[in-house]
């Protein structure tokens, strides 16, 4: 007989459900599919305050105690910042045990762009996208990649949105044709393949000419 019911498949029921788990407590879960698939994966700490401003904060941790000083009832104000930052210890070594490994800038949050080319603060990210952290950082040249067939995203429409709202910033396409099927600023499938491939060849080569130097030698 389980004695704690989660009613939920969200996040919150997901970490209700694993922390109950943890401490020993027999549980069962209810729900049905959450939008946990269409998820970005980022876990966020007050990125965003005052709201109405919409101002971005870097410290989430000093915009808590603010927060909580104008705002008592606020969900925030009624848990400790020690008991948060467990929280996230407890959430991130289920996900790294997983596999699934996470990074953070210290106690600040860090910014990104999404796939919609919007900024977004967040406090941890997910180590497969903490490239977009220093993309933003640093702004060095990046290629972007339109995948014919795939919807909901558009290189173009991030470098659109990218331009706009952040200085400094230029677009440059490549109007370079592909010799086999005449595509111009378009990459395909096939195109990926044969620079990995390339990649690949010329790292195999590169062992060989190593190991033919030291036998020389």
């Amino acid at each position: 007989m389980s004695l704690v019911a989660v009613i939920g498949a969200g996040m919150a029921g997901m970490s209700a459900t694993l922390f109950a788990a943890n401490r020993n407590i027999s549980t069962v879960q209810l729900g049905s599919a959450s939008g946990l698939s269409f998820a970005s994966g980022l876990l966020d700490l007050l990125g965003s305050y005052p709201s109405s401003e919409d101002k971005r904060c870097d410290d989430p941790w000093a915009a808590i105690k603010s927060l909580a000083k104008k705002n008592p009832q606020h969900p925030y104000s009624k848990i400790s910042q020690r008991v948060i930052a467990a929280s996230f210890e407890e959430l991130l070594a289920f996900f790294t045990a997983g596999g699934f490994r996470y990074h953070s800038n210290q106690n600040n949050n860090s910014r990104l762009f999404t796939a919609q080319g919007t900024i977004k603060p967040s406090y941890y990210v997910p180590q497969s996208m903490w490239n977009a952290v220093s993309a933003f950082e640093k702004k060095p040249p990046c290629l972007l990649i339109d995948f014919v067939g795939l919807r909901e995203f558009s290189a173009h429409q991030i470098v659109e949105s990218i331009i706009r709202k952040v200085a400094g910033i230029s677009q440059r396409l490549n109007g370079a044709i592909c010799t086999k099927c005449g595509h111009t600023k378009v990459f395909l499938s096939h195109h990926i393949y044969d620079a990995l491939e390339e990649k690949m060849i010329k790292k195999i080569y590169d062992k060989l000419e190593k190991r033919k130097s030291k036998k020389s030698k």
